[in-house]
């Protein structure tokens, strides 16, 4: 387990009289905490720096919050590594996000999750990192697909674009226009039989219908896996996210899902 962030590797560069500078690119392993209900929770999550990240400098960046599959649930970090955003930045340091990845637990505690860990986690990044509030992007596969969905729903003020790939969520048309004012990606192949491509559909034609800013990609011949391959390793994706902000469009007012929501994650997964 590494034990320094960019900040804390910066306040010993300070004492030392050292100047600080840009941060070597890097994603390392830390512990968040969290109590829901009284009881304590522990997640491990990922967070990379880019190159040129600098904790001092005026630029601010923009972030990746990405959702693992089930596939990658447990307490072994490393495996949030093998898809998405985590796997890429093991390869590209210059990578032009920060990336933020939380890890599920093999038992998830749902509840605990969705109704703050998550949130609280990404309120902490952003205010201990430089991070460029309007450009926070939500995205996540399979299992992460759903959760990318729910918290889309949720907290539609909080994200400048949501790219749920391969998965779904089952709610009413209203609760998903909640995403009305948020530009929403969406990917599905058409052969996945793990999550089948209509839970995308769904949601997007509740979209359409009530003048959403949506897109979808439904990838012909490609099953599960390979949606997200797709997705992941399209460099239009990542052009496409940089073009989206909060400050290009207007406020919208956070509504609380979860009662309408339980049970959800008992289908799909990776």
């Amino acid at each position: 387990m590494k034990r320094f962030s960019a900040l804390s590797l910066m306040a010993v560069l300070l004492l030392l009289g050292l100047t600080p500078v840009a941060v070597r690119a890097q994603q390392e392993t830390f512990q968040f905490d969290y109590t829901y209900q009284g009881v304590e929770y522990q997640f491990s999550y990922l967070l990379f720096l880019p190159s040129g990240y600098d904790p001092e400098g005026a630029e601010q960046w923009p972030l990746i919050f990405f959702h693992h599959g089930s596939g990658e649930n447990g307490d072994n970090i490393e495996r949030v590594k093998v898809h998405g955003p985590p796997r890429i930045v093991e390869e590209d340091a210059d990578f032009p996000f920060v990336v933020l990845a939380p890890q599920i637990p093999s038992d998830p505690p749902w509840e605990a999750i969705v109704n703050g860990a998550w949130m609280g986690l990404l309120d902490q990044v952003q205010a201990t990192h430089a991070i460029d509030a309007d450009r926070v992007y939500l995205t996540g596969l399979s299992q992460g697909g759903f959760i990318s969905w729910l918290l889309g729903v949720q907290f539609p003020e909080r994200f400048a674009a949501v790219v749920p790939i391969a998965g779904g969520l089952d709610v009413e048309d209203e609760v998903a226009c909640r995403l009305q004012g948020v530009p929403v990606w969406a990917f599905h192949g058409d052969r996945d039989a793990a999550v089948p491509p209509s839970a995308s559909q769904v949601l997007v034609d509740a979209l359409e219908e009530c003048g959403g800013n949506i897109r979808f990609t439904l990838y012909e011949g490609v099953g599960h896996v390979g949606a997200w391959q797709r997705a992941y390793g399209d460099p239009g994706l990542y052009d496409w996210l940089l073009q989206q902000s909060l400050a290009d469009r207007a406020t919208l007012v956070r509504a609380s899902t979860w009662g309408a929501l339980k049970g959800i994650f008992g289908v799909g997964g990776e």
